[in-house]
């Protein structure tokens, strides 16, 4: 594989070349970022819109147009490969089944192979086959990139405000997003951290940068900064929705796996007592509703009672921990133990997170999944997140509350 630090810069790109198998692609002498996705995920648009070129890539009303690996060069060093699209296209079962060989050993073979764009529909539910491309970029670590298109479909749904989308520690910045906000003179600018339960690591530095950026501004609007929605009846209902497509009595057993803290960022929340004096495992209280696990606690049951499971059909765990001193039980752990209490087939989810990510469907559908099974398991089964559901989209709505 080329080097990741020859991505390249996309600003203008010229057509090079189809090809439809590996054999006939271009010289492999210029580091390559494929384009990959559904068939209607819009890829064509895209690549028109980075290039800044409305003809570079046909458009089609038919999804599936794409049929060959298409290559451009990118003025500044560098060429983009757009993939046959993949799970919609209009085309018989053989011809689907060229373009998907075509397709891997593009993938498995390619030299010159930089990093990976995944192009999904903000507006559908993620799909299996996404996923599977995610976790074999990780495992043979390729870069990439998801780009969720068509979020003015999305924005339609409040059209009388601006939408934006910001990254904590990635571009697009917050500093960058919020300033362009600004510079509208609006009256008031909504923040709203995807994470549903508060903690500091998460939502509080969303609010730190915030701050950092409003200090540096001579005119402010009103900001109203959404701390945290776990109890939000919709996004509840988002949850309940996603479970709805599996068969919950088919598994011996559910497990909520949260993402991990350290003990001390939940015990400084209180002001006099720690996390385990005050009954975060059973109950929302005055003195611990800022509290992670609390909430994460919470969460599991708000979903439960939907399903009415008994408490014996289902447990938390915390993941991704770095040292002993972090939240428990420890996912790990927990599945290890599984077999041996007669528990072989279960459920996994993990509702700390409102989208899909590349450490947690490792960790969890891959390592987890492994040391399950060595372990005397049979079958780990994640749940996917809630991505670019529409119910979720709809909550995002009754949340912002506009």
């Amino acid at each position: 594989m080329a080097k990741t630090e020859d991505f390249p810069d996309y600003i203008t790109a010229d057509f090079v070349m189809s090809s439809p198998d590996l054999k006939h692609c271009p010289r492999d002498d210029l580091p390559e970022v494929a384009f990959c996705g559904r068939s209607n995920a819009g890829k064509s648009s895209v690549l028109n819109r980075i290039a800044n070129n409305k003809g570079l890539a046909k458009v089609s009303r038919t999804p599936g147009r794409t049929r060959l690996i298409n290559f451009f060069n990118v003025k500044t060093g560098g060429r983009i490969a757009d993939l046959p699209g993949y799970g919609y296209a209009k085309a018989g079962k053989t011809e689907q089944q060229a373009w998907q060989k075509a397709v891997n050993r593009y993938l498995s073979f390619r030299e010159n192979l930089v990093g990976l764009v995944l192009i999904t529909d903000i507006r559908h539910p993620d799909q299996p086959l996404d996923n599977d491309l995610l976790k074999w970029a990780l495992s043979s670590r390729i870069p990439v990139r998801m780009l969720l298109n068509k979020a003015d479909k999305v924005s339609k749904k409040v059209p009388h405000i601006e939408v934006e989308f910001a990254m904590r520690y990635q571009s697009p910045s917050i500093e960058d997003k919020l300033k362009k906000l600004i510079s509208q003179n609006l009256d008031e600018i909504i923040i709203l951290p995807l994470f549903p339960q508060y903690s500091t690591a998460t939502t509080g530095s969303v609010f730190d940068e915030i701050s950092r950026v409003l200090k540096k501004q001579s005119v402010t609007p009103s900001i109203k900064f959404i701390n945290q929605f776990y109890e939000q009846e919709s996004f509840i209902d988002s949850w309940e929705d996603k479970l709805k497509s599996f068969d919950i009595d088919e598994y011996d057993h559910i497990l909520f796996s949260y993402h991990g803290l350290p003990t001390k960022a939940v015990d400084d929340i209180y002001d006099d007592s720690l996390c385990a004096d005050n009954n975060c495992e059973n109950e929302i209280t005055n003195e611990n509703k800022f509290c992670y696990k609390a909430t994460c606690y919470e969460t599991t049951r708000l979903i439960a009672n939907r399903f009415n499971l008994s408490q014996d059909k289902y447990t938390v765990s915390f993941q991704s921990r770095l040292t002993k001193n972090w939240l428990e039980p420890f996912t790990d752990e927990v599945l290890e133990s599984f077999p041996g209490r007669g528990i072989e087939n279960i459920l996994v989810l993990s509702p700390a997170f409102t989208a899909d990510n590349l450490e947690t469907l490792y960790e969890i559908d891959d390592e987890y999944k492994e040391l399950f099974i060595e372990n005397g398991g049979k079958s780990l089964t994640m749940v996917p997140s809630l991505n670019d559901s529409s119910k979720w989209a709809d909550s995002i709505v009754e949340i912002i509350d506009i």
